[in-house]
């Protein structure tokens, strides 16, 4: 997309989520993790089945807390030596600490009712700071809770138009249309490839037009929402070359930098329910 969009002359800005909010969770914003296990009472920690852990921890003090991911966070995602990315343990734990870590701000988001969190609000504030005429939303599943509440945080703070696509798209319900909309807070959303719809729809609302007739591309207007039809992109030589460099490429889960290649999209059978 970022390819594609620069391909037209649509400069664009990417804030990767999904390698970062790693690294904030285990070692830039620990401490906000910290506070947040200190403040749960002993019925929410068992709710959450981490009572054990909170009170050993909570025995240790913030500061081994934190030292201890800081390490576990070197050892698992920028050692790349083999010695420690092939040790199961190391691994293990830093998976477990991540899903803990998950239920705990679910469970202030959800249950608590948290407005602001410095791991979710960083991204809000970095989003509002590049001042963009439109925010895009690359979502790889359904929405979840933490994505759910960075959308819901920029819209209230902006009016510019959110654009929601992704690899979750081709297993959309049509019915289910207004739901997601009501629940995105998104005001556009592109369904299946997005390489020509995305820069087109883009300069569509610089225009202040209605995108009518750009394939893929569904919208609200008035109470109901507008679409178009879904089309696959048959050429991929006609694509632009994919433009990786505003990714942080050394903080993905992997021993060896790795970048995909693809050679075709799509299936003749086109049945598996698992894939899109």
């Amino acid at each position: 997309i970022i390819a594609a969009c620069k391909k037209r002359g649509i400069e664009t800005t990417l804030i990767k989520g999904q390698t970062r909010y790693l690294r904030d969770m285990f070692v830039n914003h620990s401490d906000e993790i910290w506070h947040l296990l200190r403040d749960l009472n002993i019925r929410e920690l068992k709710k959450l089945h981490i009572a054990e852990y909170a009170r050993v921890i909570r025995g240790m003090g913030m500061k081994y807390f934190q030292e201890e991911l800081i390490v576990l966070y070197r050892d698992v995602i920028l050692d790349k030596n083999p010695r420690n990315y092939l040790n199961s343990g190391k691994v293990e734990k830093f998976i477990r600490y991540h899903a803990m870590f998950i239920s705990i701000y679910l469970y202030h988001l959800n249950t608590l009712r948290y407005k602001e969190l410095k791991l979710t609000d960083d991204y809000v504030n970095e989003i509002l700071k590049n001042n963009p005429s439109c925010i895009g939303f690359s979502i790889r599943n359904y929405i979840d809770p933490l994505t759910q509440h960075i959308l819901t945080r920029v819209r209230r703070l902006t009016g510019n138009p959110i654009i929601a696509g992704g690899s979750f798209t081709p297993f959309i319900d049509m019915k289910d249309l207004n739901k997601i909309f009501a629940k995105g807070c998104f005001d556009y959303l592109i369904i299946g490839a997005g390489e020509f719809a995305a820069p087109s729809l883009i300069e569509t609302i610089s225009d202040n037009k209605e995108p009518k007739g750009i394939a893929n591309v569904f919208y609200k207007k008035g109470s109901g929402i507008n679409g178009n039809k879904v089309e696959i992109i048959n050429d991929l030589n006609g694509l632009p070359c994919p433009d990786y460099a505003q990714f942080d490429l050394g903080l993905y889960l992997s021993p060896e930098r790795v970048l995909p290649i693809q050679t075709a999209r799509g299936c003749t059978w086109r049945k598996c329910a698992f894939c899109s």
